[in-house]
C-alpha cells in the first residue's frame, strides 16, 4: 500500500489509487501466451515511483516553459531579443533550448 500522499498523487493525476498503487508497486510480465503481474522489491517500486516523478516534473517544465514563450512571443515586436535566464547554485545561465534535465 502507498502511503504518505497516494491518494492525492492518484487524485492530482486523475486515475484511480489502487491502479496507481498496482503499477508502481508491481510489473507486468507478458510472455506471449500468458500475463503475469510480479511484485517489485522496495527498492524496485521506489526508483519506479521517482521515474514517474520525474516524467510528470519534467513535462510540467516543458509546459511552463512553452507556455512562458509563447506569452513573451505574442504581440511583440522583440520577441527574438527576449529570453529567460536561469539562476542557480552554478550561476546565470541562458539556454537556447531548455529542458528539465538541465536542473538535474
Amino acid at each position: 500500500r502507498i502511503t504518505g500522499g497516494g491518494d492525492t498523487a492518484a487524485r492530482l493525476l486523475g486515475v484511480d489509487t489502487r491502479l496507481l498503487e498496482k503499477w508502481i508497486c508491481n510489473r507486468k510480465i507478458d510472455s506471449g501466451r500468458e500475463v503475469f503481474t510480479k511484485p517489485l522489491t522496495v527498492e524496485d517500486a521506489c526508483r519506479c515511483r521517482n521515474a514517474l516523478a520525474k516524467q510528470i516534473y519534467a513535462h510540467l517544465f516543458d509546459w511552463i516553459v512553452a507556455h512562458i514563450n509563447e506569452s513573451l512571443s505574442l504581440g511583440s515586436s522583440t520577441a527574438a531579443n527576449t529570453s529567460i535566464g536561469v539562476l542557480d547554485i552554478f550561476g546565470f545561465e541562458f539556454f537556447t533550448i531548455n529542458s528539465f534535465e538541465q536542473f538535474c
